[in-house]
């Protein structure tokens, strides 16, 4: 419930929006990956251990980061030139 709520009532995300998910092999975090892959988004998930790259893949990230050995914010930043319509994190979440 609190990815959906998050995806679909608070940052109301559609076809073709670009999303990017912390903790993308996390519970919540891999609810935002897979919901996201099914309405259409380009998702992109971030990692904190090399491990689990092969497990966010799976389940609905176009793309993987992992924060330990690669540079966040660059790659982030070369996967959706544009931006991104999401950013959800266990810190917060912003839109907009």
């Amino acid at each position: 419930m609190t990815a959906y709520y998050a995806m679909f009532e608070e940052a109301r995300l559609r076809p073709g929006h670009n999303v990017l998910v912390h903790s993308a092999a996390g519970g919540v975090g891999t609810m935002l990956c897979q919901m996201g892959k099914i309405i259409g988004c380009k998702v992109v998930g971030v990692v904190g251990r090399g491990h689990k790259v092969k497990y966010a893949l799976a389940h609905g990230c176009d793309h993987v980061i992992d924060k330990s050995t690669q540079d966040l914010w660059a790659l982030a930043s070369e996967f959706a030139p544009e931006g991104y319509h999401a950013v959800f994190g266990t810190w917060r979440a912003t839109w907009g």
